[in-house]
């Protein structure tokens, strides 16, 4: 470009004038050949380059044009989406998708979150993809609240650390913090945790088979938040071409720098995550490394390039579909060995549909402890049918629905490693 290496016409680009300060050296540079075309319009530039396929470069001088910023919001690294749930089956595979834009949470989005949670378990996925491309974050107690659909058991999420002008020191914020329940659909402060701490707590539904997660820099804040948390189960891996934010600090009211004719605001980061240890977890460092890092990342070649934006495929969801097949295959074949000498099962309910009793049958290959639930299609705990101590063989239960409105419950059966979901209709 200009007779200048690319590499060195790239690394002069200011990214002032981005969305957001990329806090990551990949986002930077992805930033700066968004920006390196943009220019006053009429301004010239010299470029040579050579297409696939050509033997011997080109030379060309072109213009900058005044498009009304359509490119520039079109290639924006900082999307601004309807906080919005979607979810499906992927076929061939059967594995489950679902696709999480926003952890800002009105009402609707955390129906909306369980239904889809629920629908796929029904589904009984061998794996799941979870889809963060674009999230532009919110509340950490949401991001914290989708995570205890994949833990099962509490965990530790964070500790929040606030600046204190007055000290010149950050300090744990001494509020107890917002916890989220998808079963009751509502806020709630947990006295049992320290102040300033967020903990994952379990959701009543688990899916706790292999997890791909996808990361870009357009995964932001507590959209973060949920990939860290998942990055950590042992069944997880993340797998895109580029890592996370990097910005997961916690950002401050805006305020205005100019006058609001002027329309410029700014906002800044004055709280920080902590993580177990107290170390800043996912935020950027100083040399701009950070954010939520994939295991495995798709190659960018001639041939993945073309997939995209000649064939409209999504290269990312193919290998994050093929590493949960090598994924799967790892569980099946150790559960192969397993299951020569011990088998769990849960049967469809008879009669189905029921009014107002039905019943379950299941099987546990040894004596342990068993739990066997019924939830509503938002997930909230209807009855508890077993938690205690069974002993190895097949047994049945009766669900009485008497108390229970028409529609569409789910049951679920959980003893050591064995988890499994189905559903049943309630007609009267």
């Amino acid at each position: 470009m200009n007779d200048k290496p690319i590499t060195e016409a790239i690394n002069s680009v200011s990214v002032l004038w981005a969305e957001q300060i990329p806090a990551t050296k990949e986002t930077k540079q992805l930033l700066q050949c968004r920006l390196i075309g943009r220019a006053p319009v009429n301004t010239t530039m010299k470029i040579k380059f050579k297409n696939m396929g050509d033997v011997n470069p080109a030379t060309q001088n072109i213009s900058a044009d005044n498009d009304n910023y359509a490119t520039y919001d079109l290639t924006s690294m900082l999307p601004i989406k309807t906080p919005e749930i979607f979810y499906k089956i992927l076929e061939p595979s059967g594995y489950g998708y679902l696709e999480i834009t926003s952890c800002i949470p009105p009402v609707t989005v955390v129906t909306e979150f369980m239904s889809a949670f629920i629908n796929l378990l029904s589904a009984n996925p061998k794996g799941m993809v979870v889809d963060l491309r674009v999230n532009t974050g919110g509340m950490d107690a949401y991001a914290a609240a989708v995570a205890g659909c994949f833990y099962p058991d509490t965990t530790f999420y964070e500790y929040q650390h606030f600046y204190n002008p007055l000290t010149g020191n950050f300090q744990r914020t001494e509020e107890i913090l917002d916890h989220l329940s998808f079963q009751t659909v509502s806020f709630f402060k947990p006295t049992q945790y320290p102040a300033g701490s967020i903990f994952i707590e379990p959701q009543g539904l688990t899916f706790s088979g292999p997890v791909v997660v996808m990361v870009s820099p357009r995964n932001v804040s507590s959209g973060e938040g949920i990939a860290m948390a998942l990055s950590k189960l042992p069944q997880c891996k993340v797998v895109s071409f580029y890592g996370s934010q990097g910005s997961f600090g916690i950002t401050a009211p805006e305020f205005e720098l100019l006058s609001p004719q002027d329309s410029i605001h700014v906002s800044y980061p004055h709280g920080r995550s902590l993580d177990i240890d107290n170390k800043i977890q996912v935020d950027s460092d100083s040399s701009m490394v950070g954010g939520v890092i994939p295991n495995i990342r798709p190659p960018l070649t001639d041939e993945t390039i073309d997939k995209m934006f000649l064939h409209d495929i999504d290269v990312e969801l193919e290998y994050a579909v093929q590493e949960l097949d090598k994924m799967v295959t790892a569980i099946e074949v150790k559960n192969e060995i397993y299951q020569k000498s011990f088998t769990y099962s849960l049967e469809q309910n008879y009669p189905n549909p029921f009014n107002p009793v039905t019943t379950i049958t299941y099987q546990i290959p040894k004596a342990g402890k068993v739990e066997l639930k019924v939830f509503d299609i938002l997930g909230r705990e209807i009855a508890v049918l077993v938690n205690g101590e069974i002993t190895a063989g097949k047994h049945e239960v009766k669900f009485d629905g008497s108390n229970s409105s028409n529609g569409v419950y789910f049951y679920q059966v959980k003893s050591s490693n064995y988890l499994e979901t189905k559903k049943l209709l309630l007609l009267k």
